[in-house]
């Protein structure tokens, strides 16, 4: 069964590969038959898609991280504005760069190339259009989707399992239900459970944390990643930082609950108290 993050990557692939021959073809549409028997026109083509895509992956990567502290609902202006400096600048930035070593390397001059009057113009509304499918896509998920696809993408997604490696063994997890909290331990990532065991995973907190159920964990400083439904809710440290309180009955496991381990540092305060809103709601 397809995952959102597959139907991504077709999708950044086939926009790619579109793109690319638009890209190399523009302006240039009465010699389309003679492009199409030059080997050129292909490694230009294969040249174009692999910008491409990596322009679309950016993006996807970019708005992917401001969902987590920024979203589209709560901070719409802000949001435009970080989209627009994170997802858009840089990558025209990129191609501009690209362009003019390319052609600089080619032995033509840049400024009589004909990319900022024929090129510039396209690639730069293809990143704005990728860029605004993720607002659309946001939307439209949130206010058009009904209340019961909702539930059945809550519910489906909590019974994903998560499967850890234990002394050779394979042990399958419910991580809404089984898993307490995760964190960092030298090169380690462990995974503490409800039932008090702990299970090592040779991986990183970044990496990790793409495999939980969005919503459900929530990254609270660079070393920890909790579930938001085992917490009771929250109390103030100072002006920048909380601490996270789990419920009463998984404190024999938590032994170090007043430990800084379970501290909200300021970059995480914003998205910690949204999701938990968002949790506490359900």
């Amino acid at each position: 069964m397809k995952t959102i993050d597959d139907i991504f990557r077709i999708a950044r692939i086939v926009i790619s590969i579109s793109a690319a021959f638009f890209i190399v073809i523009n302006g240039r549409w009465s010699q389309v038959h003679e492009m199409f028997v030059s080997p050129s026109f292909y490694v230009a083509v294969f040249v174009s898609f692999i910008i491409c895509y990596i322009l679309m992956y950016f993006i996807h990567f970019i708005s992917n991280r401001l969902d987590r502290r920024w979203s589209w609902d709560k901070k719409p202006f802000r949001r435009i504005i970080l989209q627009i400096l994170g997802g858009v600048v840089p990558p025209v930035l990129f191609d501009v760069l690209f362009a003019v070593a390319f052609i600089i390397t080619t032995g033509r001059d840049f400024m009589t190339s004909g990319f900022i009057e024929r090129d510039l113009g396209v690639i730069f509304s293809f990143i704005i259009l990728v860029n605004g499918f993720y607002p659309l896509y946001f939307f439209l998920s949130k206010y058009l989707l009904s209340d019961h696809s909702i539930e059945n993408d809550r519910d489906q997604q909590s019974c994903e399992s998560f499967t850890v490696d234990y002394n050779g063994n394979h042990v399958n997890l419910n991580p809404v239900s089984d898993i307490l909290f995760l964190y960092r331990e030298n090169k380690l990532v462990k995974v503490q459970t409800v039932s008090g065991s702990t299970y090592s995973i040779q991986t990183s907190i970044a990496q990790i944390i793409e495999h939980l159920p969005s919503g459900i964990f929530c990254q609270i400083n660079r070393s920890v990643i909790v579930n938001l439904a085992m917490l009771k809710g929250y109390s103030a440290i100072n002006r920048k930082s909380l601490r996270a309180r789990f419920k009463t009955e998984y404190h024999p496991i938590i032994k170090d609950r007043d430990d800084n381990r379970y501290r909200v540092t300021m970059d995480h305060i914003e998205e910690f108290k949204n999701l938990m809103q968002d949790v506490e709601k359900l």
